[in-house]
């Protein structure tokens, strides 16, 4: 009974053992099968869903890298052009271009930028560690804003969790710059730690700001979709993929006028 508990809140690492080969034998026997089926199965996923999201992040960085490739190439042929016809207004004409293709290369190199840090997150070096402890030190990296108020409910005795500290930070903290961006740099933001139902532990962030259209929710950690000017969409990828490592998960729930509120939920440390 432990075991189907243990499974049912998501601990696909149990297998049942007894030496004898009675009924209670093969029905371990059975038990421990359909565990490793559901391991296996939840393993294809897994996989399937980081390979969707490099395929979904190298569609994005090729579109966004041919945006700004246009606006260099048109600027560079006028100047060329201009020249040759030894155009009175040429220096005129070289600055706006050379102003023009300035502007372009340094969005190439923020694109380039991000996706080197998301081809670049480290393998996962997870320890069973205190969550709470983690999660009040990712806020307190944003205590120097003063007209901001970070709002912390941490609830009492979670058991420990094994994940990166310096992973997950990234993927708090990415979700954190996120909610004061949202706010305009005023505004309350709430964290909260918790467990759900089926075991997992989880943290919440939640702010005060316009809160995002149900429309869009869907779109929010596909690499291709961001609201930013210069954004290239790859921020709330990189916490969907820190989430996925640590065979977890990341969702946003929101109400246009009253906020947005980001989740994010990992199993707990295995005991022994």
């Amino acid at each position: 009974e432990k075991a189907a508990r243990d499974v049912a809140a998501g601990d696909l690492s149990v297998s049942l053992r007894r030496a004898s080969g009675d009924e209670f034998g093969a029905l371990f026997s059975s038990f421990n099968a359909m565990v490793r089926q559901l391991r296996e199965n939840r393993d294809a996923v897994y996989v399937a869903q980081k390979l969707n999201a490099w395929r979904e992040v190298s569609r994005k960085l090729l579109h966004e890298i041919k945006n700004p490739l246009t606006p260099i190439k048109l600027s560079a042929e006028r100047m060329r052009l201009r020249y040759a016809e030894k155009h009175p207004d040429i220096d005129a004409i070289v600055e706006r271009g050379t102003g023009t293709i300035i502007e372009e290369v340094g969005a190439i190199q923020r694109i380039l930028d991000e996706f080197t840090s998301f081809a670049r997150l480290p393998e996962i070096a997870p320890e069973a560690q205190d969550f709470n402890d983690a999660v009040r030190d990712y806020v307190s990296v944003f205590h120097g804003h003063e007209r901001i108020s970070f709002s912390l409910d941490l609830a009492d005795g979670l058991p420990p969790v094994c994940f990166d500290r310096l992973l997950l930070r990234q993927a708090v903290v990415n979700i954190l710059k996120n909610a004061v961006e949202a706010m305009g740099e005023a505004g309350t933001v709430w964290i909260s730690t918790g467990r759900t139902a089926s075991g997992m532990v989880f943290v919440t962030v939640k702010d005060s700001g316009p809160g995002i259209p149900e429309s869009e929710i869907p779109r929010l950690f596909d690499p291709t979709f961001s609201k930013k000017k210069r954004g290239s969409g790859l921020g709330l990828s990189i916490v969907e993929k820190i989430a996925l490592d640590h065979r977890g998960r990341v969702y946003c729930t929101s109400v246009p006028g009253q906020g947005a509120s980001f989740t994010i939920e990992l199993p707990v440390a295995r005991e022994g």
